[in-house]
């Protein structure tokens, strides 16, 4: 399935340092996925020794809302 990164989440993971591969393996073996607000998601897990949520709308692919 195809991801798009907003900007928003763009400009957290660069201050964050968290890269394209952290979210994607946490999408991948998240340990919990939540319900957010309306259409969203929260993918919580860990990548490299890192804890990462990742907010997430599922549609006919996957945006990236903003990574925490």
């Amino acid at each position: 399935m195809r991801i798009v990164y907003s900007i928003h989440a763009s400009s957290r993971m660069k201050e964050r340092g968290i890269t394209i591969f952290d979210v994607e393996y946490v999408l991948e073996h998240p340990q919990e996925i939540r319900k957010g607000n309306e259409n969203r998601f929260i993918a919580i897990g860990k990548s490299n020794h890192r804890r990462i949520k990742v907010v997430f709308e599922r549609e006919n692919y996957i945006k990236i809302v903003t990574v925490i």
